[in-house]
């Protein structure tokens, strides 16, 4: 159970294949590990389509916060979180810069990349990284958009 939990945590930002870097590789996998570990926190929200965006984890401190239900957290220690990260970094592959967009008024560079997770075939996504290195907003394989925040960051209550 704890490991499914440690997976969803980082299954946005990373997956399992083995992966041979390309620079723009790099960017989005340095990204995705800064990501994590942004010393501020972080709030990761999803949207899946027709369904209202929902909270989906908070990282605050030492700690990562995982939505079970509505009002309903599960903890794990954020070094768990950022270990399975960076064991799983290896995600990225396919990858080129589309262009530039604005999110949540962060000037980002869109990435489009190919991810696989968990034993799924191989699929488009696409991330977009603002001038700070984080990622803002990631559409995943499969319908997905995952949005982050990184101010005011709190432990949910």
């Amino acid at each position: 159970m704890r490991r499914a939990l440690l997976a969803a945590a980082v299954a946005a930002l990373c997956a399992r294949p083995v992966t041979v870097w390309a620079d723009d590789c790099t960017v989005l996998r340095d990204a995705a590990l800064a990501t994590l570990q942004v010393p501020s926190g972080m709030r990761q929200f999803l949207a899946v389509g027709n369904r209202p965006e929902r909270l989906v984890s908070v990282a605050a401190g030492d700690k990562v916060y995982l939505a079970m239900a509505p009002g309903q957290w599960t903890t794990l220690p954020r070094s768990e979180v950022q270990a399975e990260g960076l064991a799983a970094a290896k995600v990225y592959r396919d990858c080129h810069a589309v262009g530039q967009e604005e999110v949540d008024g962060h000037a980002a560079t869109v990435y489009a990349y190919t991810a696989s997770f968990d034993g799924m075939p191989a699929a488009a996504a696409r991330a977009w990284i603002g001038r700070d290195g984080l990622i803002y907003r990631q559409a995943l394989p499969r319908g997905g958009v995952m949005r982050y925040e990184f101010k005011d960051v709190k432990p949910p209550r």
